[in-house]
């Protein structure tokens, strides 16, 4: 009886330390359950936000494509109309823009040289050349200074010898045209000579004997008063036939808008060349 009362005691403890290890057991297992459950739905949730931002991913990655695009499209329009890329460095797109205004120049001066030849009948004929009319420009010249106007007679016959001239400006020529148009008179010679006389540096550009670039200004001038002086020629009753003052005003205009765009280019590329200088001092 003692035995069994002992040994019910041992049994009865050990199913207690057993019923005990159990419940930890079953309470370790329902917290894993449970966190596993946690993870999962946190696994999920983290599945669902990295699926929103694969999607935003591949949007963000075709705008870049689109705007990369757009921008390697804007560049080559860019580079097609101004001439330098805008990724170069400053330094090579200053010389870049440099060169293609020198070039731009070049084009208008023969442009300019291409527009005066076409009205080559207004300064045409072997008389630029004759020291007859080297002579007379000298001597004409001498006239109209200011400190000779008081000895200067009416009749410039007395005072210059046309004579020279008027027997070999009549052979050939925009004078031997003029003259063809009108009577043979001492005031129509002058007017004749003066012709010649306004237009000796559009006569070089015709033989091809002078450097536009640095006579721009004096042919522009040349053009100007030419272009007055038919203008009175027809005022004084001058026949001057299809050598008209209507015609030399469309040189006019057209040598004016050539100088304009080739003096704002000379001043642009000035103004690179001292950045460019700058930079390369820095």
């Amino acid at each position: 009886m003692e035995k069994n009362s002992k040994f019910l005691k041992i049994l009865s403890i050990l199913l207690i330390i057993i019923l005990g290890i159990s419940i930890l057991f079953f309470g370790y297992t329902t917290l894993s359950i449970k966190n596993i459950e946690a993870i999962k739905k946190d696994n999920n949730t983290l599945n669902e936000e990295l699926k929103i931002k694969n999607i935003e991913e591949e949007k963000l990655s075709i705008e870049y494509n689109e705007k990369k695009d757009k921008l390697e499209n804007s560049t080559y329009e860019f580079s097609s109309l101004y001439g330098y890329n805008l990724k170069d460095k400053k330094e090579n797109i200053l010389l870049n823009t440099a060169d293609r205004l020198k070039s731009e120049n070049k084009n208008i001066l023969k442009q300019i040289e291409s527009a005066v030849l076409k009205y080559n009948d207004y300064f045409n004929g072997a008389y630029y050349n004759d020291e007859s009319f080297i002579n007379l420009v000298s001597d004409f010249s001498s006239l109209i200074d200011l400190k000779s106007t008081e000895s200067l007679s009416t009749d410039l016959y007395r005072d210059i010898n046309f004579n020279a001239f008027n027997e070999i400006s009549k052979e050939n020529g925009t004078i031997n045209y003029l003259n063809s148009l009108n009577r043979n008179s001492k005031e129509n010679n002058i007017l004749y000579f003066s012709t010649a006389m306004y237009s000796i540096k559009l006569n070089k550009v015709l033989t091809g004997s002078i450097d536009i670039e640095k006579n721009l200004d004096s042919i522009y001038a040349e053009i100007i008063n030419l272009t007055d002086l038919y203008s009175n020629l027809e005022r004084y009753g001058l026949n001057t036939g299809y050598l008209t003052s209507y015609r030399l005003s469309e040189l006019k205009e057209e040598i004016s808008r050539l100088s304009k765009e080739y003096y704002m280019n000379l001043g642009v590329i000035e103004i690179l060349e001292i950045g460019d200088n700058n930079e390369k001092i820095k």
